[in-house]
């Protein structure tokens, strides 16, 4: 007779897990209950996972989303440099996300969403990441705009039966 194996010690691990939200970003969405992946969202993913796995990391805090995760800003050592890089620069630098102009917005920076404005529009402008044009086809749909039309999907799904 086969039995899933059990753990008999430890925490589980959402009790030692914490969802953050990276402050002042917004990434392009993956595939996750059934909707599909918007453009560049596996890549982000990627990305993220590439910088900071194995690698010492300094999460500060923020503010507490209405889900309960972490809006925190991540700082990260690249090599044999201190706890320097900022993940929400380096993936808006590399048009990996846009700008969080969303309620409740949070920027861990004196200048605020203007520094971080000036990082997107440099991406922008060299055609980065999102930026590009040509992958995906058709104008850019911002993460907000997508999470919202798939909102819409749903209920109008929800509306019909």
């Amino acid at each position: 007779l086969w039995r899933p194996r059990t753990r008999t010690h430890g925490p589980k691990l959402r009790e030692s897990t914490m969802q953050v939200r990276l402050a002042a970003i917004d990434t392009p969405e993956v595939a996750k209950f059934g909707k599909p992946a918007q453009p560049f969202g596996n890549e982000a993913k990627a990305y993220v996972q590439k910088r900071l796995l194995g690698r010492r990391i300094r999460v500060k805090l923020l503010s507490r989303d209405q889900y309960g995760r972490a809006v925190a800003s991540v700082k990260y050592q690249r090599g044999l440099a201190p706890l320097r890089s900022d993940l929400g620069e380096d993936l808006l630098s590399d048009g990996l996300a846009v700008v969080y102009r969303q309620g409740g917005a949070q920027y861990d920076s004196a200048d605020g969403v203007q520094k971080w404005n000036r990082i997107e529009a440099r991406a922008k402008a060299q055609g980065r990441g999102v930026w590009a044009g040509g992958k995906g086809g058709g104008a850019l749909e911002l993460p907000s705009e997508y999470k919202a039309r798939m909102r819409a999907r749903a209920t109008a799904v929800v509306g019909r039966t």
